[in-house]
């Protein structure tokens, strides 16, 4: 969404700098309004700050026109998600969490045992 919006500022502004700061100024304040609402509040930060990268970072050059750099921008950004998905899938899934949670109490429950048995070995000592 945030890229798109930049590729139109970018082509619609005609390199004009005031027009893009503008619109630019404008997204992220209507983003913000996004933001207000849990479900789709890191949709509205990312919208904000991806037309602000494309918008921003983009500089005319012979090699690479204003659509193929939009387009590397979404791909990048495709690329950053799939990496992403296989991070949380493999490395950090919930498989993981609920295995990690399960020794944790076993372990806590035979520190329990242990210490119950070290009150009963003293007390029958006494």
């Amino acid at each position: 969404m945030g890229c798109v919006y930049g590729y139109l500022v970018l082509k619609i502004s005609l390199e004009n700098h005031l027009v893009s700061a503008a619109c630019l100024f404008a997204w992220a304040f209507l983003m913000n309004f996004i933001r207000q609402n849990t479900t789709y509040a890191y949709v509205g930060i990312v919208s904000a700050f991806t037309s602000g990268i494309v918008i921003l970072g983009f500089s005319p050059s012979p090699s690479l026109s204003l659509a193929e750099y939009a387009m590397a921008r979404i791909e990048m950004t495709c690329y950053g998600v799939g990496i992403w998905l296989f991070v949380s899938v493999t490395i950090f899934s919930t498989n993981e969490a609920a295995a990690c949670r399960e020794r944790i109490v076993e372990a806590l429950d035979s520190i329990l045992k242990e210490s119950e048995l070290m009150g009963q070995s003293t007390a029958a000592e006494a």
